[in-house]
């Protein structure tokens, strides 16, 4: 008997799925699809976008507090966050062992890390800091086959807005 309905439950668990319904009874986004002027209105975070930046799309976890941007530029594809915070700390979402790491200054006022791992054929870099008069953290990152002579810290500078220093 036991097993009958252990085959029962697996068997109504696979139409689910194959019918798309498992998404449905799944655990709901917690990500906002929104604007820039979203972000500004609903946490009051901004970050530059790159001249030429193409495909930017925003989105924020309001819970966490967190503002992501994802663009392309000069064909190559970003992702940027920013998150109110009493300290350094990484927002970036990447986990991996930084085998390069390099302390960096962006905007001339914000200590931070510019750090490179490897994923497979795939070279991730990474840019951290953090303005310590707005309390805001920031991330920059990007991925690529080759990223060698590759500066993450330019494209850091790109993003930064400067913020009250009162």
């Amino acid at each position: 008997m036991i097993k009958r309905i252990c085959a029962m439950a697996l068997a109504a668990l696979l139409a689910l799925t194959l019918a798309g319904a498992w998404a449905e009874v799944g655990m709901p986004n917690p990500w906002t699809e929104t604007t820039a002027e979203g972000v500004m209105e609903a946490l009051g975070l901004e970050m530059g976008v790159p001249e030429g930046a193409t495909d930017v799309a925003w989105r924020m976890l309001e819970e966490e507090q967190l503002a992501e941007m994802t663009f392309t530029w000069y064909e190559q594809d970003y992702t940027a966050r920013v998150k109110p915070t009493d300290a350094f700390e990484d927002i970036s979402g990447l986990y991996y062992d930084w085998p390069q790491e390099m302390e960096c200054t962006v905007g001339g006022r914000c200590k931070g890390v510019c750090r490179r791992a490897a994923d497979g054929d795939v070279t991730v870099d990474n840019c951290l800091w953090y303005d310590e008069a707005t309390g805001l953290m920031y991330s920059v990152s990007t991925s690529a086959p080759d990223l060698d002579g590759f500066d993450i810290q330019a494209s850091a500078e790109q993003l930064y807005v400067p913020g009250k220093t009162e």
